[in-house]
Order: C-alpha cells, then sequence, then structure tokens
C-alpha cells in the first residue's frame, strides 16, 4: 500500500502540505482522501479504487471538489455553492450528480457520459 506522501505527490493537483489525510477501506474498494481550505473554500480531493459496481469510471480515479458554505445574512450573504473541477473549469456538483442519476437509469447522453469521465481523472496507479 501507498503512504499518505505517495498518494500527495501522484495527485494530479497540488495538494497542500496542510492538508489532511484519511483513508477509508469500504466494501470492495480503498478511498484516500486529502482536505484543506483556501479562501473560505473547503477542498476534497478524493482518490479510490475501481468501485465494484462501476460501468462508466472502471479504473483508478481522482477527483476534486470544493465546497463554499453558505452566509444567510449581512451584505456578503450567499447560498453555499460546492462544485467539481472537470478539465481546468469549475462545474456544479448539482450537474455531476444529475449525470449519474441519468447514467444509472441508463439514459444518459454521450455528452453526460464524457462529462462523468471527465470529472474522474485516471490515477496512474
Amino acid at each position: 500500500m501507498m503512504d499518505e506522501n505517495k498518494f500527495r505527490q501522484q495527485a494530479p493537483w497540488a495538494i497542500p502540505s496542510n492538508a489532511q489525510f484519511s483513508e477509508d477501506h469500504r466494501v470492495g474498494y480503498r478511498q484516500i482522501s486529502f482536505h484543506w481550505e483556501d479562501a473560505g473554500w473547503q477542498y476534497n480531493a478524493r482518490w479510490h479504487q475501481q468501485l465494484p459496481t462501476a460501468t462508466l469510471i472502471t479504473y483508478p480515479s481522482w477527483q476534486l471538489s470544493r465546497v463554499l458554505p453558505g452566509k444567510g445574512f449581512g451584505p456578503a450573504a450567499h447560498q453555499r455553492r460546492e462544485e467539481v473541477l472537470v478539465g481546468d473549469q469549475w462545474l456544479p456538483m448539482r450537474q455531476i450528480r444529475y449525470c449519474a442519476l441519468r447514467l444509472a437509469k441508463g439514459v444518459a447522453t454521450s455528452q453526460e457520459l464524457m462529462l462523468l469521465k471527465r470529472a474522474h481523472v485516471r490515477a496512474s496507479f
């Protein structure tokens, strides 16, 4: 098994040295996560082995997501935002989840399938 530093070095994005590391063994696969905050955003870089039930992402992969917590009052009030990095663009998490739901129902378009694949960067290990 690879240690924390190897995962950090192999990630497709820079992971800050102060990011919190966590490892989770789920039914049939292993998941590694790094969590950190920057400029008010909460980031989560996640690696996981191929999921046993996966039909589209059939390889170990990385995903980078971020959350900007909402603020319900005052002049800087704003809703919570949750986004996923797809290529070099941040897209709303709800868009990715919608594509995943359509995949599960067997009605995803080729564009939705491509979006899901681009949201999961193939791991080199």
